[in-house]
């Protein structure tokens, strides 16, 4: 994470061509490899979409339901395709996940900005 922190994307992604086959599908994996798209797309590198980065998001919650930097990170995956509806069942399952494990995270004001803007699209839809 270190190096997609840094924009090191080339880097980062000779890293992850280390990472064997059967290790591929840990959600561990999955989701440096949608973080890995997403940084790649925010450089405007066309070798990436915004589809790779929800199908290795999605990867990441199917393997480990219970995380809620996946389940952030999915929501904004869906944001950017403009499904706000799954984007918002995300983020709030994440606030749930973060109150029940710790009562308090400094990312949860991150997913209700993620809330907010959602909502903003969907009101801005409904008129």
């Amino acid at each position: 994470m270190v190096l997609l922190d840094r924009g090191a994307i080339t880097e980062a992604r000779a890293v992850l061509s280390s990472v064997s086959p059967k290790d591929l599908n840990q959600s561990e994996v999955s989701f440096v490899r949608g973080r890995l798209a997403w940084e790649a797309i925010q450089m405007e590198n066309e070798n990436y979409a915004l589809d790779d980065v929800r199908r290795f998001w999605q990867a990441a919650v199917r393997e480990n339901p219970d995380n809620p930097a996946y389940l952030h990170a999915l929501g904004w995956a869906y944001y950017g395709e403009g499904n706000y509806d799954n984007a918002v069942n995300n983020w709030y399952q994440a606030i749930a996940l973060i109150k029940e494990k710790s009562g308090h995270d400094d990312d949860i004001f991150h997913v209700y900005a993620g809330l907010a803007l959602a909502f903003k699209e969907i009101a801005r839809e409904e008129k």
